[in-house]
């Protein structure tokens, strides 16, 4: 009898340990369905993504020297497709040089992970180690050769999520990705989203290719465009050497009373140049009637210039009863600086 009870028992644990074990099983299998995080969709995007691009591609001839052979359409076959955090094939896509597609699932996987650390470090660059670890990361995926900007430019082309495309553009442009000026020109004139445009024309202001340069003094000659975007360009263009740059952030600096975010970019960036073509402007804007932020600002570049035509203005300044002691206090000090020089 004991035999009969000790073998009911041992059934019993069996059927309990089976039933245990397959449920550990399923615990698993839903936790690995349910984990979706921006590296494996990344690295999984189904083909849908590709077979809706195809549906868009552009007729390029194969002698084009802008696009390799299946373009982007089929770049994004090879990889299942990149940017699966939300895609939508671009309505029309650009040709794209010399990129593809073609990476690793691991490789994918790498610059995903990566990208979301950068977004997570640029949304708090306020802090200076975080801003620090972000130039890192950059750094990081440079080392990393061409694959980081074939994962973006896909990115940046097919997400629906505005936020990654924006990061992806510039993220691109702080890696120098030249082959990303055929989707930045193709955004910047047909895209309707200003703050994406906005991004786009921020990264193609970090490149320096003759490319690149064509679209920057495309935009700066277009008076009817952003004036954020056009910013982004000249200040490129300034920080190139190329005088129509500071002419046109001078420019945007006069003309957009009204728009004080413009304003004080454009001043930002004549101040950045450190040079003497900036010198006539801060001249101008000493005794200007600008805000006195600015003309505090101006009168401190002068002084580190040392710019001795800028001692009549000071010494107007300074002898005006009408001038705002600060203002005229700051004049003072430089007119000591420039002329114990």
């Amino acid at each position: 009898m004991s035999r009969v009870v000790w073998a009911l028992v041992l059934v019993v644990v069996l059927a309990l340990c089976l039933a245990t074990g397959r449920a550990l099983w399923n615990a698993m299998a839903v936790r690995d369905t349910d984990v979706d995080t921006a590296e494996s969709r990344l690295a999984r995007q189904s083909s849908q993504n590709a077979v809706a691009q195809r549906g868009h591609q552009p007729n390029v001839s194969a002698s084009s020297p802008d696009l390799p052979r299946g373009g982007v359409g089929a770049a994004a076959e090879d990889t299942g497709g990149l940017a699966s955090l939300n895609v939508v094939a671009p309505a029309a896509p650009p040709a794209t040089s010399t990129v593809t597609s073609r990476q690793p699932a691991s490789v994918i996987q790498v610059v995903a992970g990566r990208f979301r650390r950068y977004l997570e470090l640029t949304k708090a660059a306020d802090r200076p180690e975080q801003s620090e670890q972000a130039r890192e990361l950059v750094q990081d995926l440079r080392a990393m050769g061409v694959a980081p900007a074939s994962v973006l430019l896909d990115l940046l082309l097919t997400a629906t999520d505005l936020e990654d495309r924006r990061a992806a553009a510039r993220l691109l442009g702080a890696l120098q990705a030249a082959e990303a000026v055929p989707a930045f020109k193709h955004i910047l004139e047909t895209g309707d989203d200003v703050v994406l445009r906005r991004d786009v024309a921020f990264g193609l202001q970090q490149l320096q290719t003759p490319d690149a340069i064509a679209l920057m003094e495309q935009l700066v000659a277009n008076s009817a465009e952003d004036n954020v975007v056009r910013l982004s360009a000249a200040s490129g263009l300034a920080q190139m050497g190329r005088a129509e740059g500071v002419t046109v952030l001078t420019e945007i600096f006069q003309g957009a009373t009204s728009d004080g975010r413009a304003r004080a970019i454009a001043f930002r960036e004549l101040s950045s140049l450190n040079d003497e073509r900036t010198v006539p402007f801060m001249r101008q804007v000493v005794t200007s009637q600008v805000e006195p932020a600015y003309r505090l600002q101006a009168i401190r570049y002068l002084s580190a210039q040392g710019d001795r035509q800028a001692l009549d203005a000071l010494q107007t300044v300074i002898q005006s009863p009408t001038e705002q002691p600060s203002i005229r206090s700051a004049a003072n000090l430089a007119y000591t600086v420039i002329n114990g020089r």
